[in-house]
């Protein structure tokens, strides 16, 4: 405002100057009437002497009355300058009472201009200033308004990030607890909620001897005149032992892929896969240097249970995001234990609640990395109702798919969608050994072997039963994964691991153990049948 008010002060300069100038020429005025009141005063005393002296020469002339004319003369003549005198100082005063009052309305004229100049110019600065103040209020609103867009911006990219985080995450999570690829492509449900696929079956053991076609020639000859190539004829023979009827099905069922010559490279590939897949299980089987060895396996299966699939993948998160992605420790690991005990596992996961705390780790899910080690619990008794016999029956179970390339070595028998085996297990195979189980990459495993019906015992699912002629008892064990994160070292009586660690083992021994204390840290992925 200090440009207010230097305005105002050159506006009010020149009305002061006027207000004092007026001021002077009413003193002025006033000592003039003041002199004029003093001369009126002395002419009327003058007029009062004359009068009187009129008076005095009113009486008869005497010896002096020519010098009373003269003095009368005088005196009247000096009455008369006196009047004038009178006259012309009133009609002063007058004149300089009229000029002083014209130029008071002249000086209040000119205050009252300056008066309204200064209050346009006041507002105008107020209109000035208010135009301002409403432009700074315009800016600020926009700058607020740009800041919000600002923010809102900053918060929506925010918002995306995180949706992307969320959709990453919710994406990696789906990614981590999806089934491995060489999985069936049966689906897991309530009333099936899991599958067992056979990699391997010990020959002869759940059916009969094999049937050579005696009329091959005849046979690819029937087929040729169905329209169906030599080459295909020949490959779904050989495939189904000579039996016309379902060589002519399967070769339907191939058209699809090429023909039943294309089918069968198809299936050979496949159970290349499953051959590695199998090989990778012996292996691991036959590092214990004890019975059992490969020799003594009855039948391989690898367990599919999408449940406890997703909660194995979720506690070895878990584990990974408190330890980084080295403190997973995922091990390849045995376990043993009765028939119902296994089923019960591969169905429903390991139960820590029946763990034994006399335990010299602990109550916890113990493991090995031998197979001897755990093939002293697997010859245990099973106890409690329910529990399976002892003797060369079993039952587990197994779901057929008759419309997927099946392993070499697997051949279809009794109709198709159940197969058996065709070749003695493999002593050795060509993979190296491997520290721990990596799976192939690959299409998953043909369809199981499913040989004629058995009843099934007590306590396990309905499916394919390897009969009694398999010789001997028969038992199992489980071949796990195990996310074993940071290992401390075990102790009796411990009932979860120790602060900071997410199992426990004893590796004094000539066989490593380790227990987990987390039904979700360890997965069933094959279940071995041996002869003990």
């Amino acid at each position: 405002m200090e440009p207010a008010e230097s305005s105002n002060q050159r506006g009010e300069k020149r009305p002061l100057e006027d207000e004092v100038e007026i001021d002077a020429l009413q003193r002025r005025c006033q000592d003039m009437l003041r002199k004029a009141e003093e001369l009126t005063t002395s002419i009327e005393a003058d007029l009062a002497s004359i009068a009187a002296a009129s008076a005095r020469l009113s009486e008869p002339p005497g010896r002096q009355g020519s010098g009373r004319a003269e003095q009368l003369a005088c005196l009247e003549a000096q009455l008369r300058r006196v009047l004038q005198e009178k006259a012309d100082l009133e009609e002063w005063a007058t004149s300089r009472c009229r000029e002083a009052e014209g130029r008071a309305r002249a000086a209040e004229v000119a205050r009252a201009r300056a008066d309204k100049a200064q209050m346009e110019s006041w507002a105008e600065l107020r209109c000035q200033d208010a135009e301002r103040q409403a432009r700074l209020a315009e800016l600020r609103a926009e700058a607020e308004k740009t800041e919000a867009e600002a923010k809102a911006a900053r918060r929506c990219r925010e918002l995306e990030e995180e949706a992307r985080g969320a959709k990453a995450r919710l994406e990696a999570k789906e990614k981590d607890t999806s089934p491995p690829s060489y999985w069936s492509k049966q689906q897991c449900s309530k009333e099936r909620p899991v599958i067992y696929v056979e990699l391997y079956r010990q020959q002869g053991t759940g059916a009969n001897a094999d049937q050579a076609g005696t009329h091959h020639d005849e046979s690819i000859a029937v087929m040729m005149e169905a329209g169906v190539s030599h080459e295909d004829a020949s490959a779904a023979l050989k495939e189904f032992d000579g039996n016309i009827a379902e060589a002519l099905a399967f070769h339907v069922e191939s058209l699809a892929n090429g023909g039943a010559g294309a089918a069968a490279e198809i299936s050979q590939r496949a159970g290349a896969e499953s051959a590695r897949e199998l090989e990778l299980v012996l292996e691991r089987f036959d590092a214990g240097h004890g019975p059992p060895s490969r020799a003594s396996v009855v039948c391989v299966q690898r367990v599919q249970n999408q449940r406890l699939w997703e909660k194995y993948c979720a506690r070895s998160s878990e584990i990974r995001e408190a330890a980084g992605d080295g403190g997973v420790n995922e091990r390849p690991l045995f376990h043993g234990s009765d028939m119902a005990s296994l089923e019960t596992i591969t169905r429903d996961g390991f139960d820590i609640r029946v763990a034994n705390l006399n335990g010299a780790m602990g109550a916890g899910a113990y493991f090995s990395e031998s197979s001897s080690y755990s093939h002293i619990y697997s010859m245990k008794r099973p106890r409690g109702p329910g529990a399976p016999l002892g003797g060369g029956r079993f039952t587990f179970m197994m779901f057929p798919r008759p419309n997927t390339p099946r392993p070499t070595g697997l051949r279809q028998h009794g109709g198709r969608g159940r197969f058996r085996a065709t070749a003695p297990l493999p002593q050795r195979m060509g993979p190296p050994r491997m520290p721990a189980i990596v799976l192939p990459r690959g299409p998953p495993a043909g369809p199981s072997a499913r040989p004629p019906a058995v009843p099934a015992l007590p306590g396990l699912g309905p499916g394919v039963q390897v009969p009694g002629n398999a010789g001997g008892r028969v038992v199992a064990m489980l071949l796990c994964r195990v996310a074993l994160g940071r290992s401390a070292r075990g102790q009796l009586g411990l009932r979860k691991p120790p602060e900071g660690f997410d199992s426990v083992t004893d590796a004094t021994r000539n066989h490593s153990m380790y227990a987990i204390f987390d039904n979700a840290q360890a997965y069933p992925e094959y279940v071995i049948y041996y002869q003990a």
